[in-house]
């Protein structure tokens, strides 16, 4: 009994020395810190914006600053560290989504951390809007009007550098598998591919950063490579230079893809070429794109990844005008909705001419590739087609377009008449003539035929509705303004 009497008694002295010895603390808590200059949501661009954000609050000198930032809603994603400095200054390079943006403050005298946390919605415009290639100071560029019509003026510049060279072509291709040098596997991404006319450039459309060069786009590199043009039909990517015609075929989902050696002509008759030096032009259909061989002088068609030369007959098997061995320089090529047109020199004739060609009939499989040439017609002796310095075409009608300076003309190849200055009052010279259609989100049509002109190293864009294949001079252009001077446009 008296021993367990000693237990209790030294149970509630224990009791007693913890209470009063927990009273002897004295506890001053540091009060919260008031903290302003952090929003709670912010809404960027990737690869355009800026995160600037500069804290406020009392004691920032004594402070630590830790800023990170997750993907919201994704209990594994990957925290990463923007800055460990009191301000932010981040370029965003994130995938679109939302994410949390998290300030951590530690006090260096105490320890003690307070976290205060934003949410940061990226968009990536990138993927819908209409992108102008251009030039500006003798390189390429990109802007984007976004479908709020916001103008991204400069992606390339501010990604990493703009592209050495005058604009060739824009191409978006659907998937594509590709290897960064770093080492990395990534999966498929629909891609851009932009070349001029010393460079080419791959950039997923997410983002927009630069992965394939001209020196990295190749398995083993090409020397002496002056691009041309790219096209992407029927998933395969093709690739024009002065080296002859690349083909990618991208059905192929193992593969890391890159170039290979040019193609041959797979059906060259005995002695002919099977190299060939591409134009500038180039039009695609369904299964196949066309071009001139400037080297050898003759049309080839790249057709499913095969590069084919033409024969010399007509469908009936019968002789006619010959796509081989021309002897001719070519001037302009274009694709209507039914046929082609070359707008060429005749060398041994010493005549202007204008070519039209078959289309429809290659896009069937097994089609024999009997001559494209239809018929040709000489153009007067003042026709100022042939001196044009900015060619565009009618995706209907036989009209091609054309300018000299800031005059545009249109010249009809049925009646072989050129009516001048169709779109009077442009400001600088015509550098972009394209006819556009389409439809818009809410499903309304519209046709337009585009003028981009350059002043003063300043472009503007008139987007023109149509009257008769001409621009309907009865209604106000629609206009876009920026830097340098358009080649190309492309509406996603």
């Amino acid at each position: 009994m008296k021993k367990l009497f000693y237990i209790l008694f030294l149970s509630v002295l224990c009791l007693t020395g913890c209470y009063e010895d927990k009273g002897n603390y004295d506890y001053n808590p540091i009060p919260p810190i008031e903290l302003s200059g952090l929003e709670p949501e912010y809404t960027v661009y990737a690869m355009v914006d800026v995160l600037d954000i500069v804290p406020q609050f009392a004691g920032k000198e004594d402070c630590d600053c830790l800023w990170t930032l997750f993907l919201a809603g994704n209990p594994q994603a990957e925290v990463d560290t923007l800055s460990t400095e009191p301000d932010l200054h981040h370029k965003v390079v994130e995938s679109s989504g939302t994410y949390t943006l998290v300030l951590t403050i530690t006090n260096r005298k105490t320890g003690d951390k307070q976290l205060f946390q934003s949410s940061v919605t990226v968009q990536t415009e990138y993927a819908t809007g209409c992108y102008i290639l251009k030039e500006v100071d003798g390189q390429t560029d990109v802007d984007l009007m976004t479908p709020n019509q916001d103008l991204l003026e400069n992606i390339l510049a501010g990604n990493e550098t703009r592209i050495a060279g005058k604009p060739r072509s824009f191409v978006v291709c659907s998937d594509i598998n590709y290897v960064d040098e770093e080492g990395g596997t990534h999966e498929r991404v629909k891609t851009v591919w932009i070349t001029s006319d010393q460079d080419a450039r791959m950039l997923p459309l997410e983002n927009m950063q630069p992965v394939y060069d001209l020196h990295t786009m190749f398995y083993e590199e090409q020397p002496n490579e002056s691009p041309r043009n790219m096209q992407f039909v029927a998933n395969n990517l093709n690739y024009f230079s002065n080296n002859g015609c690349y083909n990618l075929a991208l059905l192929i989902p193992t593969a890391m893809h890159k170039f290979g050696l040019p193609l041959e002509v797979s059906n060259a008759s005995a002695g002919e070429a099977k190299d060939c030096a591409c134009s500038k032009y180039v039009f695609s259909s369904m299964l196949y794109s066309m071009f001139y061989d400037e080297k050898n002088e003759r049309f080839l068609t790249c057709l499913n990844g095969v590069l084919c030369r033409f024969s010399d007959r007509d469908k009936y098997g019968n002789p006619t005008m010959s796509p081989n061995n021309m002897n001719s320089d070519l001037i302009y090529l274009c694709k209507t909705q039914a046929n082609a047109y070359a707008v060429m020199f005749d060398k041994g004739q010493q005549q202007h001419v204008v070519y039209k060609l078959e289309t429809n009939a290659y896009d069937v499989y097994g089609t024999e590739l009997y001559s494209p040439l239809l018929e040709k017609k000489e153009l007067s002796a003042g026709a100022k087609l042939p001196q044009g310095e900015t060619f565009g075409y009618n995706l209907q009608n036989a009209f091609i377009y054309f300018s000299k300076g800031s005059t545009l003309y249109m010249f009809d190849y049925n009646t072989m008449q050129e009516q001048a200055d169709i779109l009077p009052g442009l400001e600088g010279d015509i550098t972009l003539i394209k006819h556009i259609q389409g439809a818009n989100k809410e499903g309304q049509s519209y046709e337009y035929l585009v003028v981009g002109t350059s002043q003063g190293g300043r472009y503007k864009l008139y987007f023109c509705e149509m009257l008769a294949g001409k621009p309907d001079l009865s209604k106000t252009p629609k206009i876009i303004e920026g830097e340098g001077a358009p080649k190309d446009i492309y509406i996603l």
